[in-house]
């Protein structure tokens, strides 16, 4: 049995981020036997949040998430590109046809990621998911603005995806993120989707955010979420999918995440996302036994305590939501 919990604004910054952290790597591990999986049946994510899921079962996603916040913290909140890249390319994607393996493989081979990157896809650059999941690392930095916040997920982003929905994304994965942290922040739906929206600079990013709202307004269940947001394509479906999944359930971390798990495709990418915001707006949130791993907590300990501990070198107030 799970003990929910009300958003605490009391709680210590390092217990917020935290929790952020290893809810996020919880649902990576809980949705691995559902990624790719088009229509989960009810049975099937029963099945994935009862069984206990395997410590070592994090995805690229996961790991890219967790090296990323690492980064940040080891250089005092800002960020090193050509170390970052380089970090995560000891962790590529298993899968030979990802964006991010191919830019990653090139980086392992001495091919600067400034090259690498914008070559996909005819020179456009990739427009998939793993540049906005890492990027909710970026939201948990404290004494950051909103647009710094936005600012260092997208320059986090072009390592490895410069399609401008992608960078997109992880600018709106990264303010969400920031936004569930506020202390002392009332919360609507629609206040959080026009600070998330401040940072959308391309058209058709702003046109899915509207779509989210629309969704949470209507109370959308996962069957109309996955029939409206069906014709996108990558980022332009995970983040949409992951923010209505979360506004659906802002409050419980647990039924967010069978709504994510519930939408299929890339379900690990939904999930994680959904879950970060989850646990930072919750951080008093207890996750059921079998979800927890000791190895997660481990390692995800420091890396909260050195985030949470940095130095406010350059003062930018929050803007609230």
């Amino acid at each position: 049995m799970y003990r929910q919990a009300t958003p605490a604004a009391s709680s210590p910054l390092p217990h917020r981020i935290h929790k952020s952290l290893l809810l996020a790597s919880c649902a990576d591990a809980i949705a691995a036997s559902l990624h790719g999986t088009r229509l989960p049946s009810t049975t099937d994510i029963d099945s994935a949040i009862t069984i206990k899921t395997d410590p070592a079962a994090l995805s690229h996603h996961g790991e890219h998430l967790l090296l990323m916040a690492s980064h940040l913290a080891a250089h005092d909140g800002g960020l090193d590109e050509d170390n970052l890249v380089w970090t995560l390319a000891q962790y590529a994607p298993h899968t030979a046809d990802s964006g991010t393996a191919t830019v990653l493989s090139q980086v392992a081979q001495g091919i600067p990621w400034w090259q690498a990157a914008p070559a996909l896809h005819n020179g456009q650059g990739s427009h998939g998911s793993s540049a906005a999941v890492r990027a909710c690392a970026a939201g948990l930095l404290p004494h950051h603005g909103l647009g710094a916040i936005a600012d260092i997920a997208r320059r986090s982003a072009v390592t490895t995806h410069t399609h401008p929905w992608a960078r997109d994304g992880a600018a709106i994965t990264a303010t969400a993120t920031a936004c569930r942290g506020l202390p002392g922040t009332s919360f609507t739906a629609n206040r959080f989707l026009a600070a998330v929206a401040s940072q959308a600079h391309d058209r058709e990013t702003a046109h899915y955010l509207s779509i989210v709202r629309t969704l949470v307004r209507h109370r959308a269940g996962p069957a109309e979420t996955i029939a409206t947001l069906n014709s996108a394509a990558g980022v332009l479906r995970t983040v949409p999918a992951a923010l209505t999944a979360y506004l659906r359930h802002p409050s419980d971390p647990t039924a967010a995440v069978r709504y994510a798990l519930a939408l299929g495709g890339h379900t690990r990418a939904i999930t994680i996302i959904t879950a970060a915001l989850a646990g930072a707006r919750n951080p008093q949130y207890h996750p059921p036994s079998t979800w927890r791993a000791q190895s997660h907590a481990l390692r995800i300990h420091p890396i909260a305590n050195a985030l949470a501990a940095l130095k406010n070198t350059s003062p930018q107030p929050w803007r609230n939501p």
